[in-house]
């Protein structure tokens, strides 16, 4: 388990969120973890704070904002169906008088009163672009009068009326709704670094005079803020810590800089000790003191030293509650679903993948590397496939580079398995972007997609195998989506269906195709960081048959990188249609299902709630943005039921994503089986020679255990032995007679 938040209720209660585990709470004595069906949202928690006034705990997680009122000992949930911008909020700040400030990854920021109950939202975001051909994600200006950046990385709060922001282009500083931000010290840089250079058409945007004007901060990229009366801290993913006068925005100090530790100088957040002095979190180098916080907290002053309550766990949903939510169901949304949308990130499922993602088309990114991508394609007749291509901004014959990273690391679940082997093999497109400097703007991964009429999911599965090693944990990318409207290159070409010397297409097509689609309209976005101790699926909603593009931008970073993308119908035709079952190979992994279940072993009313769910597809977005948690809640209410149920249970926790310990031995079991039947089917998968990496295969060769049952012999008494095993070169000398006798035999 990784853990990315902590903080201290008013109860003197330890909350520490995690990746993909929910939020678990420590009450002096023991441990408690709360996931979505106790109340939170999503199961990754990327910020905790506590209201001082009256003890709320809000937790941002990757399925919206939880609200925990220790008071009412009630669970509340916001996401974007309530108003929010985006339901991944990076972090979180109240203010004395307990308004609350989100910063969301990708958003903008935005704010709500508890006068209001945190139901009106009041929202600010930058421009996504700053030209007319889209190239430019930040402004040219040094400082300004507005928000610079919606990629925010930190919040919080001076006194009642000062925000402060941390974004990827500089400091923020809001007063009632007016903002003044500075820049690092590489924004040059990054403007020299832009595709085709600073656009001719580039206006400066309209600001209001600033006199002092602000200093540059050693770097754009704003990883940590912290308040204190000398002035506000601020942390940088490079630069180490800095502190900045409050009124003039000039720094008055730095810290960290020059550490010989390069990951020192990554400070992730400032923490207050006893006494008075303000320490850093680094990444790397562990807590290094940079200054004094101003707070003169004694130590040995014991909350905790007696067993406090837990949390109240959200009640699981009793029949009104199920009714209720059937009725939502079922009610027909009217709002207009877009062509493209943002629909929700999973966290939980990491590498089993099999039937979860993918129905109906997977491609495993390099994962025949070398040579090619791992294909499966369920849907014979229909017009699924995908294409990888690096951005047109690149050096001289730069390409897409094909990487295996681990060829078998059977132990790590965040690796994709592959059926085909048997094993997990860590792959991935890249777009070589080390050697671009981080002021480069690209080359970036494209990831184009073909799909039929209809509405369809497309998966992006994202893991850092490289942890935070060196540079390794700056990755930090931006998803665009496009729909391909009108284009040059025929689509079979877009998605590498053709080659593009069959067509005799000039070689740079495709780079004169992407440049031009980087001036149409992104749809929906995305972020993608800190996903080395858990991968993640970023899943989009299309709606209509086509091409999209999605554009996984590099983003002043370390390298891109890509390893899956999974295509999904959500017409009942498109799922009907797999035919390609030979795609895994003879046997497919079988998910839990519940067509089996006599109808009379299920309470009607279980039954009426499944059937209900299983019709999410046809809303519209208002529906599509709720649905999830919904889901959630509907499921809570087979909790009530008797053991009968554990089919159904199993079957609604496959589709939602949700995992116990249970299901992980489940789909290890099933994917094993799955192998096992494959290699007693299809010869090929038991010789070493053909999948030297993969489980339980034999040194022989193909030909050789085709042969074996000829000859009397068991394959599987072979099994992991070495190729210098006695029984193995007394087998091979019966085998290679029998060949021998049977050649005559044709002679």
């Amino acid at each position: 388990m990784n853990c990315y938040a902590i903080a201290e209720d008013l109860q003197g209660r330890i909350w520490v969120g995690t990746d993909n585990q929910g939020v678990a709470v420590w009450n002096g004595e023991t441990w408690k973890t709360y996931d979505q069906l106790s109340g939170l949202l999503g199961e990754r928690v990327f910020a905790i704070r506590i209201s001082p006034v009256t003890g709320l705990v809000a937790l941002a997680t990757s399925g919206g904002l939880s609200l925990y009122d220790p008071a009412g000992k009630t669970w509340r949930g916001i996401t974007r169906a309530e108003g929010l911008l985006e339901d991944q909020i990076e972090a979180l700040a109240f203010t004395p008088g307990e308004d609350l400030h989100v910063a969301y990854q990708c958003g903008g920021v935005s704010s709500a009163s508890r006068r209001d109950g945190y139901g009106k939202w009041r929202h600010s975001q930058a421009r996504w672009y700053w030209d007319r051909g889209q190239r430019m994600r930040q402004p040219a200006e040094r400082c300004g009068t507005f928000l610079p950046s919606n990629l925010c990385n930190a919040i919080a709060v001076q006194e009642e009326r000062v925000v402060w922001i941390g974004t990827n282009a500089g400091l923020v500083r809001g007063i009632n709704g007016k903002y003044l931000f500075t820049r690092g010290r590489d924004f040059q840089e990054k403007n020299k670094g832009l595709f085709g250079g600073m656009p001719k058409d580039y206006r400066p945007v309209e600001s209001m005079v600033i006199d002092p004007v602000p200093d540059l901060l050693p770097e754009d990229y704003v990883t940590a803020l912290f308040p204190t009366p000398d002035g506000i801290w601020v942390g940088f993913r490079q630069q180490g810590a800095a502190l900045v006068d409050a009124r003039t925005m000039k720094m008055k100090k730095r810290a960290l800089h020059t550490h010989s530790n390069v990951r020192a100088r990554w400070v992730r957040a400032f923490v207050a000790l006893p006494g008075g002095r303000l320490c850093a979190a680094t990444n790397g180098g562990g807590l290094l003191p940079v200054g004094e916080s101003g707070e003169k907290r004694h130590a040995g002053k014991a909350v905790a030293t007696m067993a406090k309550e837990h949390p109240v766990p959200m009640p699981y949903a009793d029949g009104e509650e199920c009714r209720r939510l059937e009725q939502l169901f079922r009610q027909p949304d009217s709002s207009a679903p877009a062509p493209v949308t943002y629909f929700h990130e999973d966290w939980s499922t990491q590498g089993d993948w099999c039937e979860r993602y993918g129905i109906n088309y997977a491609m495993l990114c390099a994962m025949n590397a070398p040579i090619n991508n791992v294909t499966y394609n369920f849907s014979w007749g229909f017009k699924f496939s995908v294409g990888g291509w690096m951005g047109p901004h690149r050096k001289k014959n730069d390409d897409l580079r094909h990487w295996v990273h681990w060829v078998n690391k059977p132990d790590n679940r965040n690796v994709l398995f592959c059926p085909t082997s048997g094993m997990r093999t860590e792959a991935e497109w890249d777009d070589h972007g080390e050697v671009y400097s981080y002021s480069f703007d690209g080359p970036d991964v494209w990831a184009l997609v073909r799909v039929p009429e209809g509405r369809h999911l497309v998966s992006l599965y994202f893991y850092n195998p490289n942890g935070r090693e060196k540079l390794n944990g700056h990755r930090d990318f931006v998803v665009e989506a496009r729909k391909i409207l009108r284009s040059s290159v025929p689509p079979k070409i877009l998605t590498r269906d053709i080659p593009i010397r069959e067509l005799k297409l000039p070689p740079d097509c495709m780079i004169e195709e992407l440049e031009r689609q980087l001036a149409s309209p992104v749809l929906a976005r995305c972020r993608v960081k800190d996903f080395s101790g858990s991968g993640v699926y970023k899943t989009f909603l299309m709606n209509g048959g086509g091409c999209y593009g999605f554009r996984v931008v590099r983003n002043n970073s370390m390298n891109t990188i890509l390893n899956g993308v999974f295509l999904t119908g959500l017409a009942s035709s498109a799922r009907k249609n797999r035919l390609m079952r030979a795609a895994y190979g003879p046997v497919r992994p079988q998910p839990p299902s519940v067509a089996h279940l006599p109808l009379k072993d299920i309470p009607r009313e279980a039954l009426s709630l499944w059937s209900a769910c299983q019709s999410w597809d046809q809303g519209g977005n208002r529906w599509i943005y709720q649905w999830k948690r919904c889901a959630f809640r509907a499921y809570t209410a087979l909790l009530r039921y008797p053991d009968r149920l554990d089919d159904l249970m199993s079957a609604w926790r496959w589709q939602l994503g949700y995992w116990t310990p249970q299901d992980r031995v489940h789909s290890a079991k099933m994917l094993e089986d799955t192998w096992a039947s494959n290699q007693e089917d299809f010869v090929p998968y038991r010789s070493r020679n053909w999948t030297p990496y993969s489980p339980n295969v034999v040194s022989f060769t193909v030909e050789e255990c085709g042969n074996m049952l000829y000859t009397g012999l068991d394959w599987k008494e072979f099994r992991n032995m070495e190729p210098d095993h006695p029984k193995v070169l007394e087998a091979k000398k019966v085998i290679r007679e029998y060949i021998r006798n049977k050649e005559k035999q044709k002679k």
